[in-house]
């Protein structure tokens, strides 16, 4: 029998999953699904935004703990929901990026990486469409997954592109400083790419920025500090060596003012983010590159790589983390460094460890950081030490790097006394260079 041009069991789940998302008591978000998916069937467009949403409710409220594996099978479902809803949406961009990212992530963490990638290209595309249409905000994210997804595949020069691309639209229209992360990104790809002096010019207007701001407190001097550091180290690759010899100064001179007076206001957790983006940027030639390997995309949040990449490169670092010890079994790199008897590869290793360790703490625990990293910075200086007591002209630079990279920390963690002490010993080595 039909009703209407329909069969009359169509006709039942229709008039039902009408009746259950209209209903005083509202759907489950089960119902809610299984109401949209018949819907769909009767009007193909006008029910998969409605769709995409409910299946995205469903997993991350209803299925948090989950399995990748079954969430990838609903997202699945939500992407293609995404994808076939109606062009006329006002905020279609949005729907298809938030989708696709959350489809993408899925896949890292599956180490389905190629396909990951690729997701992450369609989120780019759908973000120029939508950017087209005059739409902002969260579609930004499509053009920045790609730059980072690039960027952990090695393809620095087309990572930049993408940020260049994203932030010729976003730039002009920042109000609340927030475009600051892409440009940090973007210096970190230019410096990875090859290119020293774009990468310098990129900082720099960061720099001139902060500058003004620091003279009405509206920025932390311990920010403009890990900046410094930063420039400074470009500024030495783009071969500026009395460029780099200033930017170590002025930022010497703002450490004096944190160790005398402090922070001249009380500042958000923001600065420990800020903190562990700069320590990993300004060290990222500390880790050598095997190719063929993805790396992390150095100079972007660690809550922003990709999951799996976040996993491997911790775990095959065997340091402490909040939900396990520090690991001894073998090939981790506290295991090489524990049977390391050459003092440049160990002094080496001792960085990388050190280096891994304070992104970690500074992205998991915040202002509680410096108690469980500090150890690993202590041990990178005390064997750059003794490879500078056995050799100087290969003990020094590992020496500096070493005191630096423990400043910053000391800095992060307002312990501004002993950070200007080791600065000020790490100047005094750059200076007999």
């Amino acid at each position: 029998m039909a009703v209407g041009g329909q069969d009359t069991v169509g006709y039942e789940l229709e008039t039902w999953a009408r009746t259950i998302l209209i209903g005083s008591r509202g759907p489950s978000l089960y119902e809610k699904v299984t109401a949209y998916r018949i819907l769909t069937r009767s009007d193909h467009r006008a029910y998969q935004a409605h769709l995409a949403k409910a299946l995205l409710d469903l997993i991350y409220q209803g299925g948090r703990h989950a399995s990748p594996q079954t969430r990838l099978a609903l997202l699945e479902e939500a992407a293609d929901a995404a994808r076939n809803s109606r062009r006329d949406d006002p905020r279609r961009g949005e729907l298809v990026v938030q989708t696709l990212d959350s489809y993408q992530r899925t896949l890292y963490e599956l180490g389905r990486r190629t396909e990951g990638l690729a997701v992450r290209e369609e989120m780019a595309t759908a973000n120029r469409l939508a950017f087209a249409a005059g739409e902002r905000g969260w579609v930004e994210w499509g053009l920045r997954a790609w730059a980072h997804g690039l960027a952990e595949e090695g393809r620095h020069a087309d990572a930049a592109a993408a940020l260049t691309e994203l932030l010729d639209v976003t730039l002009r229209e920042d109000a609340w400083r927030a475009c600051t992360w892409d440009r940090l990104s973007l210096t970190a790809e230019l410096d990875a790419a090859g290119h020293p002096d774009t990468a310098v010019t990129t900082l720099s207007a960061i720099l001139d920025e902060d500058r003004a701001k620091l003279a009405t407190d509206e920025i932390s001097l311990s920010d403009v500090f890990h900046t410094l550091i930063w420039q400074a180290l470009l500024l030495d690759r783009a071969g500026r060596a009395d460029d780099a010899d200033a930017a170590r100064r002025e930022a010497l001179d703002l450490l004096r003012r944190l160790a005398a007076t402090g922070e001249p206001k009380v500042w958000s957790g923001y600065q420990y983010t800020y903190a562990g983006v700069l320590l990993a940027a300004q060290a990222r030639h500390a880790e050598p590159h095997t190719t063929g390997q993805s790396q992390p995309a150095f100079g972007v949040h660690p809550s922003h790589w990709s999951p799996d990449l976040r996993e491997r490169y911790f775990a095959e670092s065997g340091i402490a983390r909040r939900d396990a010890p520090a690991s001894d079994r073998p090939d981790t790199l506290r295991d090489r460094a524990r049977r390391e008897p050459r003092l440049p590869e160990l002094a080496a290793l001792q960085r990388r460890l050190a280096i891994r360790t304070g992104v970690y703490w500074l992205w998991r625990h915040g202002h509680r950081f410096l108690e469980p990293a500090l150890p690993a910075f202590n041990d990178s200086v005390d064997a750059a030490r003794r490879l500078h007591a056995q050799t100087t002209a290969t003990g020094r630079p590992s020496l500096i790097h070493a005191l630096t990279d423990r400043a910053m920390i000391l800095t992060a963690g307002h312990r501004y006394p002993d950070a200007l002490t080791d600065y000020h010993e790490a100047l005094t080595l750059h200076s007999t260079t």
